[in-house]
């Protein structure tokens, strides 16, 4: 079709009569027109320009819901779905509880921390070091031990120094705190100031750039205005410094940042897509060294936190120059629920972390459980156990119904907490799953560690399929994986009998024990 212009101008030349009188005497009118058809033209594609963000969004998919979490605890779940080189995907669960750091048994905070979804930097700064590290790892072969915050004097006093200790299982580590101290210029120590509490972070540590502590303090680094070079406050224990072309040891309580040396120098050369924590970008290898996900120092690992552990701390509490303290016991205990079963998810603790600031702990419990097919949608379903209690499947599902029954009874639209883990993108949806009057079976598992893992077990999370049978006198599940000929046999008998599957796979096992034992 021709523009309106050359359409309007074929027209006056077939009437001239016409033009005469459009265009008028002087050729004003012609002139009016012409500037109002462009004015006109301009307008509509100015308004094409504009309309396309308010009118015609461009469409983006979000993927669907995949791990829907119930929480029936105060303690905070977040979970991750990530691939292996080899073997199924696996789904990690995170569980973490908080802690008041006071003498005696440790009582659960009535502010519960967040799963740590990043890592966070002290005052938000990535040019410094670590206050707390990303929750969100797939798996941590050790447990990592750290504090954040302050040393201590003794309560109402000055020091000099003090020697903060944390000693938890069988990390035992000292470092010594100093107040602020500097090297004048003709090299002589001074230390003449006192403190009664003194951050503990690594950039109160020696170090410097090209070094294991980028952020810390170089006998080679600035002079202050007065022309002194500040030393470290934070140091090996008894270590001499500020001898000449001495370098301290550094030294710290905190957890490592993943681009620091120590951490970097574990990924082979490799790059570490996971750091932007898009944990389906790319498979984990599986040569891959376990240790780049310890957060800890290496004197500040162990096999694994108890539930009761018992932690002793010295210098850094401002009321308790020596603290004494135990968790308490409790376990979160974590069930999967899957459309063909449900399965248990052995959890370990792996993370514990002091703040002496806020005077709280926190502990991490991790475990993994692996999926066959990456979109499936489950359901986490998280309880507290106290000690010494066993929390069955049936109770947490009856447990998680009658939350969610009564936040709908409440019209609460938001009855359960959905996770997606897909760039980080967390939201919050009703249940989507039909509403059911019994849960579905349990399928045990006598190892729930996938495959991947560096353990000697080999036997991976038992698969859900086949039928289950119950056995009279001690009530037991067994998953029997059937071969389809064997399962058509078994529906025929079923039919032919009216029993149900497990009553004639109970009746089968009774007959075969009567042949073979008389």
């Amino acid at each position: 079709m021709a523009p309106p212009a050359a359409r309007l101008c074929r027209r006056l030349a077939q009437r001239p009569g016409r033009a005469r009188s459009f265009l008028g005497r002087d050729g004003s009118l012609f002139a009016y027109y012409v500037c109002k058809l462009l004015t006109v033209a301009s307008f509509c594609s100015l308004w094409r320009t504009m309309a396309i963000p308010f009118y015609a969004p461009r469409i983006v998919s979000v993927p669907r819901e995949q791990v829907k979490i119930v929480e029936l605890s105060p303690t905070k779940t977040a979970t991750l779905l990530w691939r292996p080189e080899t073997g199924p995907a696996v789904l990690t669960v995170v569980c973490k509880a908080t802690y008041e750091l006071k003498p005696g048994i440790a009582l659960l905070a009535e502010a519960q921390d967040e799963v740590n979804e990043r890592d966070l930097h002290s005052e938000n700064n990535p040019k410094l070091g670590l206050y707390s590290a990303s929750d969100l790892a797939p798996y941590k072969r050790r447990a990592d031990v750290t504090v954040v915050g302050k040393a201590f004097s003794l309560p109402g006093e000055l020091a000099h120094s003090v020697i903060a200790r944390v000693k938890v299982g069988s990390v035992d580590k000292r470092v010594e705190v100093h107040a602020d101290r500097y090297l004048t210029p003709s090299g002589q120590l001074k230390a003449d100031r006192f403190f009664s509490k003194m951050p503990i972070g690594y950039e109160r540590a020696a170090g410097g750039k090209a070094t294991v502590n980028p952020v810390g303090r170089s006998l080679s680094g600035p002079l202050d205005t007065e022309g002194r070079r500040p030393l470290p406050n934070v140091q090996v224990p008894g270590e001499p410094v500020g001898g000449h072309g001495a370098q301290p040891t550094p030294v710290g309580l905190g957890p490592i940042p993943a681009s620091w040396p120590s951490r970097r120098q574990l990924l082979g050369g490799r790059d570490a897509p996971w750091e932007g924590r898009d944990w389906s970008a790319k498979p984990i290898p599986a040569d891959w060294s376990w240790a780049y996900f310890n957060v800890a120092p290496p004197d500040q690992q162990l096999d694994e936190i108890r539930a009761d552990e018992r932690i002793r701390l010295e210098h850094l509490h401002p009321d308790e120059p020596a603290l004494d303290t135990r968790l308490p016991g409790l376990r979160p205990c974590v069930f999967v629920e899957r459309s063909k079963g449900a399965q248990q998810v052995a959890l370990k603790g792996d993370t514990l972390w002091i703040d002496t600031n806020r005077l709280v702990q926190t502990v991490t419990w991790r475990g993994q459980l692996s999926l066959e097919d990456p979109s499936e949608q489950v359901r986490v379903i998280v309880a507290l156990a106290q000690p010494g209690q066993e929390l069955t499947w049936e109770q947490l599902w009856t447990a998680a119904e009658r939350q969610i029954e009564h936040q709908v009874e409440q019209g609460n639209d938001r009855e359960e907490k959905t996770v997606v883990r897909v760039r980080r993108d967390v939201s919050e949806a009703p249940l989507s799953r039909p509403h059911t009057t019994a849960p579905v079976p349990l399928v045990p598992s006598s190892d729930h560690t996938p495959q991947w893992l560096p353990t000697s077990s080999s036997s991976g999370s038992v698969e859900i399929r086949g039928h289950h049978a119950e056995l009279s006198g001690e009530v037991r599940l067994l998953e029997l994986p059937l071969a389809e000929a064997d399962s058509q046999r078994l529906n025929e008998l079923c039919l032919a009998t009216g029993k149900t599957p497990a009553e004639v796979l109970t009746e089968l096992l009774r007959q075969g024990h009567g042949k073979r034992f008389g």
